[in-house]
């Protein structure tokens, strides 16, 4: 690809001032810049950025509200513009949907976040299967798994939102 550096977190725009310095060195250097955000961020950030990145890896979880605050805590009219206003900066921006079972892995929240993924301006999707990776940090620091004992998803599992997301316009992909 030519190579790049990617900012990721947390969340890269908690320290706009420090990232738009970082990007601004990055571009300088012939490097290409990539930002992986949850778009939880304040208008008053993105301006304070003032050297914005050429990708934007743009995590969207859900789209419905009520669901995405009272699991992540989110606000989605926040996610909702910040996911537009990265759209429309010129940037690359790739939707990247966690897919997760219990939560987002049914056809109408995939619907819903291609759609607003769409809606936004946006043209391409990731999409990465739920794994179990983190279930043995929580063992060692003696905390409950949250997910419980769900399996993997797998590739195949996959391949239905892949083709929805492609029947509604966007570039799909499975892994990311």
């Amino acid at each position: 690809s030519g190579g790049g550096v990617t900012v990721s977190g947390g969340e890269p725009f908690a320290q706009p001032e420090g990232l738009g310095a970082f990007l601004a060195l990055c571009k300088s250097a012939g490097l290409s810049t990539a930002v992986e955000t949850c778009g939880a961020f304040s208008a008053e950030a993105w301006d304070a950025c003032t050297t914005k990145p050429d990708l934007f890896l743009f995590d969207v979880k859900h789209a419905e509200a009520a669901r995405l605050r009272a699991v992540t805590g989110g606000s989605l009219p926040l996610i909702r513009q910040n996911l537009a206003r990265a759209a429309a900066s010129g940037a690359e921006v790739v939707a990247r949907v966690p897919v997760i079972p219990g939560f987002n892995h049914d056809e109408a929240s995939m619907r819903g976040i291609f759609q607003l993924a769409r809606d936004c301006g946006v043209g391409r999707v990731d999409l990465l299967p739920y794994h179990t990776l983190g279930k043995n940090k929580y063992a060692a620091l003696g905390l409950d798994y949250p997910m419980g004992d769900g399996s993997m998803l797998r590739e195949q599992d996959l391949l239905p939102w892949q083709q929805l997301a492609r029947e509604l316009g966007l570039a799909a992909s499975i892994g990311g």
